[in-house]
């Protein structure tokens, strides 16, 4: 009877041993199957910031581009309106000798016609 009583304690400390082992497994399983999806969840964030930095990036290169031209038609406008300064000029001394040359002249008509 020692030994029935033995072999029974034996038994039911196997099968607690393999309860607990499922227990355990089960808990690591679900603690597993828990940390990927968290795994899957940072995947995603990561996935999400590196295209909000590479539009970003885009967007900042654009925008840099965009001033480069905006600042080159500037220069490009600035450059011609020195120069028609420069032509507007020459016109009007240009005008203003011509104005003189023919006052001149009307001058000298009259004083001939006097």
């Amino acid at each position: 009877m020692d030994l029935e009583k033995l072999r029974l304690q034996v038994e039911s400390s196997v099968q607690q041993r393999e309860r607990m082992q499922d227990i355990a497994q089960s808990a690591q399983s679900g603690e597993i199957e828990k940390l990927k999806a968290e795994i899957r969840g940072k995947e995603k964030e990561v996935a999400e910031v590196k295209k909000q930095l590479l539009d970003a990036k885009v967007y900042g290169e654009e925008r840099a581009k965009g001033e480069r031209d905006t600042l080159a038609r500037l220069n490009e406008v600035e450059k011609k309106l020195k120069l028609l300064g420069d032509e507007g000029k020459a016109n009007a001394s240009a005008m203003e000798k011509a104005a003189m040359e023919k006052a001149k002249e009307e001058a000298e008509e009259r004083a001939r016609e006097e």
